[in-house]
């Protein structure tokens, strides 16, 4: 039997419900092999141009089309096997998913797009990329961004990743760097880095050397100078250094637990005292209070007892002499 849905005019709107495109419909576009268009006697054979729809709609062999499809231009195909290319697409509801069942779905790997935002993830979310529109937020495990700017702001104070310093976090106002922060390896010195600085190269710099025996280091930089904390196993030193390194006052390890605090600097203190010195030992020692006092009275009781040595000469002379007179006197 004809079909009472079909338009007796082809040039008529052709209103097309989930319903409507059935078996007759196909067989109107595209008659089988043992019918002819002629079974629709209500139907110009004129009307079907190159098996459309004046051309508004192609059916042909397991694809439906726009009768101005260009393939990857413009217009739209809907293929037997679900697959479709659109030249736009606009969603008024609903959601796009594959594997994943929901905006909150962990579990399974593949993408749920819908109005809470858009999630792509893997397995148990080993590796995820997850925008959420409410708050903004975006959360990212593994992968890697690659190219391009990534920046809080597009002007004014800002922080920026570049591509073109791909180890720096760029702090600019304007299109000038205040500062900088750069994480990277460095082959030629073989230690890792994390360096803070700001347009003068002031800053901070952590560093972790290569090796079983190496350890990390800390160097505050400024251009004066700098602070530093650095050593292996067996040497370690910690200290303030002059631009030039020939200027420091540093606290180094001079083997096992000994340490030494070292300068090549005149040492002025002012009015004020050094305190909790020990007993020298070595002549180029310090001496403290207490071991210039019992040096001092030791030379003390030396003079006294030098003193006294002194006085018993004088009376000894005094008797000689004196016994010499007499003799002169009495024997002749």
């Amino acid at each position: 039997m004809e079909n009472p849905n079909l338009p007796t005019n082809i040039n008529q709107s052709l209103m097309l419900s989930e319903n409507d495109l059935d078996i007759d419909i196909i067989r109107y576009l595209r008659p089988q092999t043992n019918e002819s268009v002629s079974k629709y006697p209500d139907i110009d054979s004129t009307q079907l141009i190159s098996s459309g729809l004046n051309s508004n709609i192609v059916v042909n062999q397991g694809f439906i089309r726009s009768g101005t499809f260009v393939d990857g231009s413009s217009g739209w195909k809907i293929e037997a096997n679900g697959d479709a290319q659109l030249n736009n697409l606009t969603l008024t509801g609903g959601t796009i998913n594959y594997g994943k069942t929901s905006f909150t779905d962990s579990t399974n790997a593949g993408y749920f797009i819908s109005s809470s935002g858009v999630y792509f993830g893997s397995a148990s979310d080993a590796t995820k990329f997850k925008y959420t529109i409410s708050s903004g937020d975006v959360d990212v495990i593994g992968g890697t961004i690659t190219g391009g700017i990534i920046q809080t702001s597009a002007t004014g104070e800002r922080i920026k990743l570049s591509s073109v310093s791909a180890s720096k976090i760029e702090m600019l106002n304007g299109n000038t760097v205040i500062g900088y922060m750069e994480v990277d390896y460095d082959s030629g010195t073989e230690y890792g880095y994390l360096k803070i600085e700001d347009g003068n190269g002031s800053g901070l710099e952590v560093t972790s050397d290569v090796g079983a025996s190496s350890f990390g280091s800390v160097t505050l930089e400024s251009n004066g100078g700098y602070f530093s904390s650095a050593g292996t196993s067996s040497v370690s030193e910690i200290g303030m250094f002059a631009a030039s390194s020939s200027k420091y006052v540093k606290i180094g390890k001079t083997g096992g637990s000994t340490y030494a605090l070292s300068t090549d600097l005149p040492l002025a203190m002012g009015s004020n005292k050094i305190t909790g010195l020990a007993t020298p030992s070595a002549t180029t020692d310090a001496a403290n209070k207490s071991y210039v006092d019992g040096q001092i009275s030791t030379v003390n009781s030396t003079i006294s007892i030098l003193q006294g040595q002194v006085n018993t000469m004088s009376g000894t002379i005094s008797t000689i002499l004196s016994n010499q007179a007499w003799i002169l006197t009495n024997c002749c």
